[in-house]
C-alpha cells in the first residue's frame, strides 16, 4: 500500500524533473553544432594581409555540408554547388565546385566562391565554423540551427 507522504514525495520529484526540462530548453535557440555537417550563414572573411571583410548586409550567403559529401553555396543571386570530403582532425578538401552564372553577384560572394575549394582545415567553436585557407585567412560563418540528419 503506498502512502499518502510517499505519493507527494514522487510527485514532487516529477514536477521538480519537468521544471528543469522545459526551463532550460529554448525552441527558438538552436542547439551548438557538433560537426561540420549542416546549413552556415557566411558572416565574413579574415584575410591575412587586409584584415576583416563583412558581407555586405543586402546578402545572406549560405554554405551547406551534407553527409552525403555534397555541398551547395547560395551566393547573393546564383548558386554553387560541389563535393568535399573530411578526414583527420578538421581536414577538409573541397574536391570541385560549379556554380551558375546568371547575375549580379556582389564582390564578397564571388570572392566566397573562389576561395572556398582552397579551404584546407576548419575549426568550430560554439555557433561559428571557421574555414582556412592557407597563405589567405579565413571564413567565418554561423550555425543556423538546422543540421542535417545524417
Amino acid at each position: 500500500m503506498i502512502r499518502i507522504q510517499d505519493m507527494k514525495g514522487y510527485l514532487l520529484k516529477i514536477i521538480v524533473v519537468l521544471f528543469a526540462f522545459l526551463t532550460g530548453c529554448d525552441e527558438n535557440e538552436p542547439e551548438n553544432p557538433v560537426n561540420i555537417f549542416g546549413k552556415w550563414e557566411v558572416i565574413s572573411f579574415e584575410a591575412t594581409e587586409s584584415g576583416t571583410w563583412p558581407k555586405d548586409e543586402d546578402y545572406n550567403p549560405q554554405l551547406e555540408f551534407k553527409y552525403d559529401g555534397t555541398f551547395t553555396l547560395f551566393l547573393d543571386w546564383n548558386g554553387c554547388s560541389g563535393t568535399f570530403s573530411v578526414s583527420g582532425t578538421n581536414m577538409i578538401m573541397i574536391h570541385e565546385i560549379g556554380c551558375t552564372q546568371s547575375c549580379c553577384d556582389s564582390q564578397f560572394s564571388l570572392k566566397l566562391a573562389s576561395m572556398l575549394k582552397k579551404t584546407k582545415t576548419y575549426s568550430i567553436e560554439k555557433r561559428t565554423l571557421k574555414l582556412f585557407i592557407p597563405d589567405w585567412g579565413s571564413i567565418h560563418l554561423e550555425y543556423d540551427g538546422k543540421n542535417e540528419v545524417q
